[in-house]
């Protein structure tokens, strides 16, 4: 993805946040529709498509574990 803003309005916007915002605004709107539909009681067949969504959009919000080089505390480091 470029790093050139976007112009909008007379104003330059930088277009990474823009796109991200509106990711997660829609991502959001999914989890709203979703716990909605979910809690208001619609029929069994779409039960499965809302809880598909939900935990969809929350697997995406979230942050993916990642195994990385392990930090070594300063405690550690002074045990011999």
């Amino acid at each position: 993805m470029s790093a050139t803003p976007w112009k909008c309005c007379g104003a330059e916007y930088p277009r990474r946040e823009i796109v991200f915002f509106a990711q997660v605004a829609a991502i959001f709107a999914v989890l709203v529709a979703s716990v909605y539909n979910l809690t208001v009681g619609v029929e069994r067949s779409d039960r499965e498509l809302w809880i598909a969504l939900l935990s969809s959009a929350l697997g995406y919000m979230l942050p993916n574990p990642a195994l990385g080089p392990r930090r070594v505390t300063a405690t550690l480091a002074a045990a011999p």
